[in-house]
């Protein structure tokens, strides 16, 4: 049987596959990972809304005080007032596109570590893991990200970005 040791001198955040692990252990030894399962299934949706709405943030403050550095030089160099140009657009779709990557694709890591850890743990394959402990499909989290994406970003954005269902094997 996996399990894991919880290092209380260790930061969860620096290391977040083993505070996950831990996780599993105390859910399990609860008699309660049935329970957890199936808040992660009913929030899959609200949880991805935050992590975009959380990277939205984020690439909106970076870029404000990217602008006020260049505010702050346009006012210091020849008083000028900057606008928001087509380039400064693009760069922050480009950013915003970056950084929503890489956190879906650590947010899939994780998932892939939890279904590998519980396999592991009930001594079985990853497949039959599905089905035994309800957990969602990587169809249900493509399916949550896909409608995150259509609700964050106008249709003009989509109609020149084809969605196409990327198949992601575990």
């Amino acid at each position: 049987m996996a399990t894991a040791q919880e290092n209380l001198e260790e930061n969860p955040e620096l290391d977040s596959l083993s505070f996950m692990a831990v996780l599993i252990n105390c859910f399990d030894l609860l008699d309660k990972t049935p329970v957890a399962i199936k808040a992660i299934k009913r929030n899959l949706k609200i949880e991805f809304f935050q992590v975009f709405d959380k990277t939205i943030s984020e690439v909106d403050h970076m870029m404000d005080t990217k602008k006020n550095e260049k505010d702050t030089e346009a006012s210091v160099v020849g008083g000028g007032v900057m606008k928001l140009g087509q380039s400064d657009s693009k760069a922050i779709m480009e950013e915003l596109l970056v950084a929503l990557f890489q956190k879906l694709k650590l947010c899939i890591k994780h998932f892939r570590f939890v279904l590998e850890f519980l396999a592991l743990r009930y001594k079985k394959q990853v497949a039959d893991i599905y089905s035994e402990l309800g957990l969602p499909t990587i169809d249900e989290i493509w399916t949550a990200i896909q409608a995150e994406v259509g609700v964050t970003f106008p249709p003009l954005f989509l109609s020149h970005l084809r969605l196409i269902r990327i198949p992601l094997s575990f």
